[in-house]
């Protein structure tokens, strides 16, 4: 699979601000709420939330990819 395949440019946030990481991964999921793939987006949340404590999907220069496995 690639990336492209599941990411659209309508999900892409240029200049997205907050005042920390939290707020911004919230806004990011509202974000993908117009997704069909998107069943739960509190759940979705909550899976990105710990995904990112795990370990940050942020790759640098000020880009994160948050990303979390859900049942749908």
């Amino acid at each position: 699979m690639k990336l492209s395949d599941v990411l659209a440019k309508e999900h892409i946030i240029i200049n997205l601000y907050g005042m920390n990481k939290f707020e911004v991964l919230e806004k990011m999921v509202k974000v993908t709420k117009s997704s069909a793939k998107v069943v739960d987006e509190v759940d979705l949340l909550e899976k990105v939330i710990t995904r990112e404590k795990i370990k940050s999907t942020g790759i640098g220069g000020g880009i994160g990819i948050p990303h979390a496995q859900t049942l749908a």
